[in-house]
Formats: C-alpha cells, structure tokens, sequence
C-alpha cells in the first residue's frame, strides 16, 4: 500500500465506525466496486494487464472488518488487488464526503460545475494529462497545448482517412509515451491525473515530478476524503460521491463496461479546493 493510502487509511480510522464489514466485490471490467454492510460503496478502475481474477484470494474477504481487510491486503501485489484497497477506501469515506463535513475540514466542495472545473483552472495553459479521457476535449477548448501520457499510447490512437490523407487523432492533444513524461512536465503549467494512478502506484512518483505546477487530479477512483492528496501538493480533486451503494453495485454488475454511463444516475459530483 502506498503512502497515499496509508494516510488515507490512518485518517479513516480515527473518524469512521470500526466496526463495518464488507458485503460485497465486484470486478468489472473497467472498475472494481467493494459495498459495506451499512449498504456504501466505492468504486476504482482496475487495470488487469492480463492478471487473473483469483477467486479463492478475494472470497474469504467477505464478511470480514473492512479495516482488517485493508491490513490483510497492505502488502498485496497488482494494480487488481490495489483497486480494491482503494475501492474500499472510497467506500469508507463515504460519511465524511459530504460539503459540511470538507468545509469543517477546510475544503470547499463545490456542486455548481459550470463555474468550478477543471476546463476553467487550465486556460491559456500548457497541460500534461496522465492517463486518457473522455474530457480531453472540454481542457484542450480552453488550454494551449494538452499532451496526454500513456503507457500504450497506440491504443488511443484514431485515423482519420479524407481528402486530406491519412491524419493521426485525437486532434486536441498530442499523445506521448509515458517514457517521455518528464519533457512534457517540464513545459507545463498544469499537470492532470487520473485517480487511476493510485492503482497503478504511479501518482506519487508523478506529484513528485510536479513540483511548482498547478496539479489537478480528476475521477470516481479519488473519491476518498482528499486531505493526502492537498498534503502532497494537488491543488484540486473533482470526483462523484455515491449516494445510492446499492444501484452503483448493481451498474458494475449488469452493465459491463458501460457500467460508468450509469454512475451519474447514483452519484454528485464534487469539485474540491482548500478554502481560502
């Protein structure tokens, strides 16, 4: 488990009920869901590079204290078993997600998007996102230049066949290498990630990276209460909190990979910054 998590965890512990249990996990495949027994539930992506879903290893967690689960699974391998600690993790902040309880804590949680996003913190900036999304388009309308860091970038590739020739999408960013990060990093002004980087055990090392740049980190993955991450130099998280366990369990469960169409449907958005 990284530090992130562990901060998260440790600050999870001495505010939270100690007593709930897991009621359910579901690997989807694009996101795991991990529900408490008091019916929350949190949601990470997975990344399962070909590792297999081992049954055996995940079944005997059920029913199990949610913290003495996070302890069994500290020293676990693989970004499968990390979404699920981080699952978990989102699913145990629940309570404390909530705009009272951030403002208590100094952080302002905006609900009001059309005035507090992402696409407005990044105008007329260079801007490097790790990690591919469907909201490249809404930063690249308002930044410079957006880069976007893959580990296969080939993957995310489009082509466009006219009367032009062949052309190379997407057309509002240009996708790099991961290997060629640090170029990137250095010419931006903002740094963007995904809360998928806390599977891949990725994020720290690129905060690291990112000191004395604007740092935004986006997605249902970051959906824990944030104060490890502003500790760590993020100026922002916008994620959803889920308000309905029971139909976001249901979504991974029955609609694939389409499961993330359904999420807004249980779920508010937040858009998170220290309160001024």
């Amino acid at each position: 488990m990284n530090r992130i998590l562990c901060r998260a965890r440790d600050f999870l512990k001495l505010r939270v009920h100690k007593d709930l249990k897991i009621k359910e996990i579901v690997f989807n495949p694009n996101f795991t869901g991990v529900q408490l027994d008091n019916h929350d539930a949190g949601v990470a992506m997975n990344i399962r590079l070909g590792s297999w879903i081992l049954t055996q290893d995940i079944e005997p967690l059920i029913g199990k204290n949610a913290f003495e689960v996070l302890s069994l699974l500290e020293n676990s391998q693989g970004p499968l078993m990390a979404s699920v600690q981080v699952a978990l993790i989102n699913a145990l902040s629940k309570p404390l997600m909530s705009p009272e309880f951030l403002s208590e804590n100094g952080y302002d949680a905006a609900t009001d998007l059309e005035n507090h996003s992402i696409k407005e913190m990044v105008k007329d900036d260079t801007v490097v996102i790790v990690g591919f999304s469907s909201n490249i388009v809404e930063i690249s309308s308002t930044a410079k230049k957006v880069y976007v860091s893959e580990l296969a970038p080939q993957q995310f590739q489009s082509h466009v066949i006219n009367s032009h020739g062949v052309l190379a999408g997407p057309s509002c960013a240009e996708l790099i290498h991961s290997d060629d990060a640090n170029k990137a990093f250095a010419k931006a002004d903002t740094v963007i990630l995904t809360g998928c980087t806390l599977v891949t055990e990725t994020m720290e090392f690129v905060l690291g990276q990112c000191k004395e740049k604007q740092v935004l980190v986006y997605g249902v993955t970051a959906s824990f209460f944030p104060k490890p991450l502003f500790d760590l130099g993020v100026d922002a998280v916008t994620t959803a909190i889920f308000h309905n366990g029971d139909a976001v369990m249901d979504s991974l469960t029955n609609y694939g990979p389409m499961a993330e169409r359904f999420f807004k449907q249980a779920s508010q958005k937040f858009f998170i910054q220290k309160s001024k």
